[in-house]
């Protein structure tokens, strides 16, 4: 399961890869972690460098199964506390996480050290980005988490437009690489722009952002939506204010 950065701000309410084979799952796991857990033993005993583009897939796999909600409660939450913690120690690659906030997350850290010990120069470069999009609250680096259910955006902070460019830089540059992955943050960046809205400050952090966007990448997909949303925040912000709840 893909969580898209702006689904994280719409809807929300670092290990070292080791070369041992890990132990086999609680025999009440998804298949879906057993088969990330045997792709990524897999991997660490190659001795050529490999693609870690099936191997993300598989990872965000288990994150879905493990993160499936039947009779109100998530597969994770089903585990006793002595299962869980297991679990943690074996799903090396993900971030489990049960109690106030429930979630499993691959780890930025670890697949970036996977790819520099196994993996391909498209991977190291796209794991470097990958873990540079994430902070260690486990949301975007320009989202900021709060008391509120919705996390703020950091317009204004000059994190947004780098983040882009180094996106566009990695299509450039490897293009039949992780293809689908690249043009999803690429959309949820400029969504996010166009939407110009939670916004950590104010609505001059927020105009100073799309101004920024639109000097540097004038022909972005979004940019007439950028445009016009900076038109009426401009003439109505009332209309869509840039706070949310």
């Amino acid at each position: 399961m893909r969580h898209s950065l702006l689904a994280i701000l719409l809807l929300c309410t670092a290990c070292s890869p080791s070369p041992t084979t890990p132990a086999a799952p609680s025999a009440t796991s998804p298949a879906a972690v057993t088969d990330y857990l045997s792709a990524l033993a897999a991997i660490e005993k190659s001795a050529t460098p490999v693609s870690l583009e099936a191997l993300l897939g598989q990872a965000e796999a288990a994150q879905s199964a493990l993160m499936e909600i039947s009779g109100g409660q998530a597969v994770l939450e089903r585990y006793s506390d002595a299962e869980f913690s297991t679990l943690q120690t074996q799903m090396r690659g993900l971030v489990l996480h049960r109690g106030m906030d429930t979630y499993a997350q691959p780890e930025p850290g670890f697949f970036l050290s996977l790819a520099k010990a196994h993996g391909r120069a498209e991977d190291v470069a796209f794991f470097k980005l990958y873990a540079g999009s994430w902070g260690p609250d486990q949301v975007p680096t320009y989202l900021k988490l709060r008391p509120q259910p919705t996390p703020c955006v950091r317009f204004g902070e000059g994190l947004i437009a780098p983040l882009y460019a180094g996106w566009q830089r990695y299509a450039a540059q490897h293009g039949s690489a992780y293809t689908v992955r690249v043009a999803e943050n690429l959309h949820d960046l400029e969504e996010v722009v166009a939407l110009g809205t939670c916004a950590c400050d104010d609505v001059d952090s927020v105009l100073r952002e799309q101004a920024e966007f639109l000097e540097r990448f004038p022909t972005a997909p979004k940019t007439a939506d950028i445009k016009a949303r900076r038109a009426q925040l401009i003439s109505a912000p009332d209309v869509l204010p840039v706070h949310c709840r």
